[in-house]
């Protein structure tokens, strides 16, 4: 295996064009999961990583010899328009649309696209990314000791799927037996959901007052006066998000079908989705703990 540094919001990935050139002779599957993750910033901020990097994966897709192109996008795409409250998701779906062209004009080109839940923490090892606000949440409920309850923290499920189960399906369905050639069905794109009813809000806070009994459960509005408050002050990572939470908190009605990806997954058994249980958020409360430091005190 060779080792390439490009960077998706140049042309030609930042390479020269002899360099490109060669990348597209050399390779045969693609999987595009580069982008600029952050539902802070808007359209025009992410253009350029997460739309206009699309035209220069079709090209190295379609240059030399088709190759399958499978793009890690987002379940916020599912919602079939433009109009995202989020900079980061209208970015997902304008590029969706842009490899459906793409497919529909380019006979030879297969694609397939990995819509995404919320990615949470690695099943084993808790990892998580320390920059998402739902490990941003938890990190402020865990460092000032509090966690919230009371009606304002719904039942709904979180559309929360593990890190680990996230590589594990994306890589097989990419990398399984006839996934670097074109399908012999007319249909040449797919789209599969990663994204599964897990716990509530809820049932997330009750496991963390199991797996550690110092966090208090403290009735919403004190809890979010003291949190916010304490957030401000101290410049905690939440800061940019604890807004969103001051009428509540709760998880989506939405349902998405995850049956093609069941289907593309029948022979790899071993590669299922799991709810948080205990022992994940054990790990994650460990990983947490680990990597706050930082964090005032």
């Amino acid at each position: 295996a060779e080792e390439v540094v490009g960077d998706v919001a140049r042309p030609l990935l930042g390479l020269s064009r002899a360099a490109f050139h060669a990348l597209c002779r050399r390779v045969h599957v693609i999987v595009h999961a580069a982008a600029h993750v952050n539902h802070l910033a808007t359209y025009a901020d992410v253009y350029r990583t997460n739309v206009r990097s699309m035209f220069t994966l079709v090209r190295l897709a379609r240059s030399c010899r088709a190759k399958p192109l499978h793009y890690v996008s987002s379940i916020s795409a599912a919602r079939r328009t433009h109009r995202h409250r989020s900079g980061y998701g209208s970015s997902k779906w304008a590029a969706e649309q842009l490899l459906r062209c793409a497919a529909d004009a380019v006979p030879a080109l297969s694609a397939t696209i990995y819509r995404l839940g919320l990615v949470g923490p690695h099943a084993a090892t808790g990892q998580v990314n320390g920059k998402d606000w739902l490990a941003r949440l938890l990190s402020a409920a865990l460092h000032y000791r509090a966690l919230p309850s009371g009606p304002e923290v719904g039942p709904h499920p979180l559309c929360v799927v593990s890190v680990d189960f996230c590589a594990a399906a994306i890589a097989h369905c990419a990398l399984s037996r006839g996934a670097s050639l074109p399908p012999a069905a007319p249909k040449r794109l797919c789209v599969h959901h990663l994204a599964y009813d897990n716990v509530s809000y809820r049932e997330l806070f009750a496991l963390m007052a199991e797996a550690d009994p110092a966090l208090s459960p403290t009735p919403f509005a004190e809890w979010y006066a003291a949190v916010a408050a304490s957030v401000r002050r101290d410049r905690h990572p939440l800061l940019p998000f604890v807004e969103r939470f001051k009428e509540g908190m709760d998880g989506t009605l939405a349902r998405y079908s995850t049956a093609s990806l069941e289907e593309a997954l029948r022979d790899a058994p071993h590669i299922r989705f799991e709810r948080i249980d205990r022992e994940v958020v054990e790990n994650l409360l460990r990983f947490l703990r680990a990597h706050s430091a930082s964090h005032p005190q």
